[in-house]
Protein backbone atom coordinates (compact mmCIF):
# COMPACT_ATOMS: atom_id res chain seq x y z
CA UNK A 1 0.00 0.00 0.00
CA UNK A 2 1.12 3.52 -0.69
CA UNK A 3 -0.42 5.06 2.44
CA UNK A 4 -1.41 4.04 5.96
CA UNK A 5 -4.20 4.87 8.38
CA UNK A 6 -1.71 7.15 10.11
CA UNK A 7 -1.16 9.03 6.83
CA UNK A 8 -4.91 9.51 6.49
CA UNK A 9 -5.18 10.72 10.10
CA UNK A 10 -2.42 13.26 9.59
CA UNK A 11 -4.08 14.70 6.46
CA UNK A 12 -7.75 14.70 7.41
CA UNK A 13 -9.69 15.50 10.57
CA UNK A 14 -10.40 12.59 12.90
CA UNK A 15 -14.04 13.69 13.07
CA UNK A 16 -14.38 13.37 9.29
CA UNK A 17 -12.79 9.91 9.22
CA UNK A 18 -14.98 8.81 12.14
CA UNK A 19 -18.10 10.08 10.41
CA UNK A 20 -17.17 8.23 7.21
CA UNK A 21 -16.29 4.90 8.83
CA UNK A 22 -18.11 4.51 12.16
CA UNK A 23 -21.12 2.45 11.12
CA UNK A 24 -21.32 0.77 14.54
CA UNK A 25 -21.73 4.13 16.31
CA UNK A 26 -18.78 3.65 18.66
CA UNK A 27 -17.50 7.20 18.17
CA UNK A 28 -14.19 5.92 16.79
CA UNK A 29 -12.92 5.62 13.26
CA UNK A 30 -13.01 2.14 11.80
CA UNK A 31 -9.40 1.53 10.79
CA UNK A 32 -10.30 -1.61 8.86
CA UNK A 33 -12.59 0.39 6.54
CA UNK A 34 -9.85 2.99 6.03
CA UNK A 35 -7.34 0.25 5.21
CA UNK A 36 -9.80 -1.23 2.71
CA UNK A 37 -10.14 2.16 0.99
CA UNK A 38 -6.34 2.59 0.98
CA UNK A 39 -5.87 -0.88 -0.52
CA UNK A 40 -8.38 -0.03 -3.23
CA UNK A 41 -6.61 3.28 -3.91
CA UNK A 42 -3.22 1.54 -4.10
CA UNK A 43 -4.55 -1.04 -6.55
CA UNK A 44 -5.93 1.75 -8.72
CA UNK A 45 -2.62 3.60 -8.60
CA UNK A 46 -0.74 0.41 -9.54
CA UNK A 47 -2.93 0.01 -12.62
CA UNK A 48 -1.65 3.36 -13.89
CA UNK A 49 1.97 2.96 -12.76
CA UNK A 50 2.27 -0.46 -14.39
CA UNK A 51 2.17 1.21 -17.82
CA UNK A 52 5.50 2.92 -17.11
CA UNK A 53 7.19 1.38 -14.06
CA UNK A 54 8.19 -2.06 -12.86
CA UNK A 55 6.13 -2.87 -9.78
CA UNK A 56 6.44 -2.96 -6.86
CA UNK A 57 8.31 0.32 -6.59
CA UNK A 58 11.54 0.26 -4.61
CA UNK A 59 10.51 3.39 -2.68
CA UNK A 60 7.26 5.30 -2.28
CA UNK A 61 7.49 8.95 -3.30
CA UNK A 62 5.60 11.34 -1.00
CA UNK A 63 3.33 12.40 -3.84
CA UNK A 64 2.01 8.83 -4.12
CA UNK A 65 1.11 8.90 -0.42
CA UNK A 66 -0.83 12.13 -1.01
CA UNK A 67 -2.62 10.77 -4.06
CA UNK A 68 -3.49 7.49 -2.31
CA UNK A 69 -4.99 9.42 0.62
CA UNK A 70 -7.08 11.63 -1.69
CA UNK A 71 -8.38 8.64 -3.64
CA UNK A 72 -9.14 6.67 -0.46
CA UNK A 73 -10.96 9.64 1.05
CA UNK A 74 -13.13 9.92 -2.05
CA UNK A 75 -13.86 6.19 -1.91
CA UNK A 76 -14.93 6.47 1.72
CA UNK A 77 -17.46 9.16 0.79
CA UNK A 78 -18.91 7.05 -2.01
CA UNK A 79 -21.70 8.83 -3.89
CA UNK A 80 -21.98 11.55 -1.23
CA UNK A 81 -18.57 13.18 -1.82
CA UNK A 82 -18.59 16.98 -1.49
CA UNK A 83 -17.44 18.98 -4.50
CA UNK A 84 -14.01 19.74 -2.96
CA UNK A 85 -13.31 16.07 -2.27
CA UNK A 86 -14.41 15.12 -5.79
CA UNK A 87 -12.23 17.85 -7.31
CA UNK A 88 -9.16 16.58 -5.44
CA UNK A 89 -9.96 13.02 -6.55
CA UNK A 90 -10.30 14.20 -10.16
CA UNK A 91 -6.94 15.99 -9.86
CA UNK A 92 -5.33 12.78 -8.56
CA UNK A 93 -6.79 10.78 -11.45
CA UNK A 94 -5.61 13.36 -14.01
CA UNK A 95 -2.13 13.21 -12.47
CA UNK A 96 -2.11 9.40 -12.67
CA UNK A 97 -3.03 9.58 -16.36
CA UNK A 98 -0.04 11.86 -16.95
CA UNK A 99 2.21 9.39 -15.12
CA UNK A 100 0.87 6.53 -17.24
CA UNK A 101 1.60 8.50 -20.44
CA UNK A 102 5.13 9.20 -19.22
CA UNK A 103 4.54 12.97 -19.13
CA UNK A 104 5.14 13.02 -15.37
CA UNK A 105 8.07 11.04 -13.97
CA UNK A 106 8.33 9.73 -10.44
CA UNK A 107 11.57 10.11 -8.51
CA UNK A 108 12.13 6.37 -8.21
CA UNK A 109 15.57 5.29 -9.33
CA UNK A 110 15.89 2.16 -11.40
CA UNK A 111 12.24 1.23 -11.66
CA UNK A 112 11.43 2.31 -15.21
CA UNK A 113 11.27 -0.67 -17.54
CA UNK A 114 13.53 -0.81 -20.59
CA UNK A 115 12.17 0.65 -23.83
CA UNK A 116 9.62 -1.48 -25.64
CA UNK A 117 10.89 -4.04 -28.13
CA UNK A 118 10.15 -3.64 -31.83
CA UNK A 119 10.63 0.12 -31.59
CA UNK A 120 11.72 1.81 -34.80
CA UNK A 121 13.88 4.91 -34.57
CA UNK A 122 14.40 6.98 -37.70
CA UNK A 123 16.24 10.08 -38.74
CA UNK A 124 15.41 12.16 -41.76
CA UNK A 125 17.35 14.32 -44.15
CA UNK A 126 17.55 18.05 -43.74
CA UNK A 127 14.66 19.96 -45.28
CA UNK A 128 15.19 21.01 -48.87
CA UNK A 129 12.47 23.61 -48.88
CA UNK A 130 11.89 25.89 -45.95
CA UNK A 131 10.38 29.28 -45.32
CA UNK A 132 13.81 30.90 -45.65
CA UNK A 133 14.89 29.08 -48.84
CA UNK A 134 11.58 29.93 -50.57
CA UNK A 135 11.56 33.57 -49.52
CA UNK A 136 10.81 35.81 -52.49
CA UNK A 137 8.99 33.21 -54.59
Amino acid sequence: MYATVSDMSSRFKASELTQLTDEAGTGNMDEARIETALTSASTLIDSYLAAVYDLPLTTTPAILVDQACEIARYKLYGDAAPEGVKARYDDAMDWLKLVAKGTVKLDVAGSEPPPAENTILTTGQDRVFSRDSLRGY
